[in-house]
Formats: C-alpha cells, sequence, structure tokens
C-alpha cells in the first residue's frame, strides 16, 4: 500500500516538473540570450567608451547606457540608410572599408552572416531535400542551396548540387556537394523542416505517427 502511495506521488511529482521545465526552459532561454546581447552590445568598444565618458562628466555610473546608445545609433542608421542621400554615404563608407584587406574580410562575412538571418529563408533555403550522411543508409535533412562551383563539377566530373545541413540546435551546420540524382526532394516547407531540426527530431507534423507497413496500405 505505502509503495504504491509513493510511486502515485513520485509519478505525480515527475510530470509537474516536467511540465514545469517545458514551461520555463524556453523563457529561461530567451532571458538569457537577451542579458548575453545586452552584455556584448554593453562591453563593446563604443558602449564603454560611453558609459566611461557618462561616469566622467557626472561622477555617476549608470549601467547599459552603452547599450541603450548603440540601439538608437542603430535607428538613426537605419533611418540615414532609408534616404537616398544615406544610402549615398552608406555606399561611399562601404566601397572604402572593402578596399583595407582585413577589414574587408571581417566586413564582407559579418554583412553575409547578417544578410542569411535577416532575409527571407524560403528564398535562402530553396527547397527541403533529404541525402544519405554520413553513410549509406542514414537520412539526413537539408536545404538545396544551389549547384557546387564550377570548379568542383569538373574535378568531381558529374553534377553537384549545394546542400546545407544545420546542426541541432541550429547555431552552424555543413555544406555537403550531393550528386544531384542522389538528392531525394521532400515535400515540407523550409519552416517546418527547421522546426524539426531545432526539436531534434521530435516535432513531427503527423501528430499521431504510423508503422511504414500500416501507412502503405491503401
Amino acid at each position: 500500500m505505502r509503495a504504491g502511495f509513493v510511486r502515485h506521488y513520485w509519478g505525480m511529482v515527475r510530470r509537474y516538473f516536467v511540465a514545469g521545465f517545458l514551461v520555463l526552459m524556453p523563457l529561461l532561454v530567451t532571458v538569457s540570450v537577451l542579458v548575453l546581447l545586452f552584455q556584448y552590445f554593453n562591453t563593446l568598444g563604443l558602449g564603454i567608451y560611453i558609459d566611461r565618458l557618462y561616469e566622467r562628466l557626472t561622477g555617476h555610473r549608470l549601467t547599459g547606457l552603452g547599450f541603450f546608445v548603440i540601439l538608437l545609433l542603430m535607428l538613426g542608421a537605419g533611418v540615414a540608410a532609408s534616404t537616398v542621400v544615406g544610402s549615398k554615404l552608406f555606399q561611399y563608407g562601404e566601397s572604402f572599408i572593402v578596399r583595407i584587406p582585413i577589414a574587408r574580410v571581417v566586413y564582407t562575412s559579418t554583412q553575409q552572416i547578417l544578410d542569411f538571418f535577416v532575409s527571407n529563408k524560403s528564398k535562402q533555403f530553396g527547397r527541403v531535400v533529404m541525402v544519405e550522411y554520413p553513410r549509406a543508409g542514414m537520412w539526413v535533412i537539408g536545404f538545396q542551396t544551389g549547384y557546387a562551383p564550377p570548379p568542383v563539377q569538373v574535378a568531381e566530373g558529374q553534377n553537384l548540387v549545394s546542400v546545407f545541413m544545420p546542426f541541432t540546435p541550429p547555431a552552424s551546420g555543413i555544406v555537403l556537394w550531393v550528386p544531384e540524382e542522389e538528392v531525394v526532394p521532400i515535400d515540407m516547407p523550409v519552416e517546418e523542416a527547421f522546426r524539426l531540426i531545432i526539436s531534434g527530431g521530435a516535432r513531427v507534423l503527423d501528430a499521431s505517427p504510423r508503422a511504414p507497413a500500416e501507412m502503405e496500405r491503401p
């Protein structure tokens, strides 16, 4: 009797813990990311300079001032870039930066990363596909982004497509060059494929999965 009582309440505690975990984890992760962004922007060279300048002028320290000033500068830059004159000025500044060897690499790489996240993912990734990786019989979901560079295709002697395979969590990924005939297209929206990858395969389109033999029945 006592063992059954303990099992009952232990199962109830476990269910409550799992429910609380599922409710709080997205919130905690979101808050943690926002705090990291706040600390990152506030510790940039400009943010530190603004904080120290304010402390020197007023005698008081206001933590986070540099963060909010940088946000205002971003807003002002966006407004300026939306005008004809501001757009021209930014183009001249960009052309000057890309002439500097080291600055060109840093600037263009950062710009490409930001464009990747801000732009439409559906257009950026193309279609959802499956490829066998890392060996035959094992399949992964990826996004066909185009074709391999001509030198690669010439060296291989066949048509190769570029498939981007994100990791879980999708902070990075790898690019695979796969023979076109070995790429299997999937009838799945790009957004749904991302959710599937982010969830580690836990999120599925069909809430009631069936066995393969059952799915083949008419």
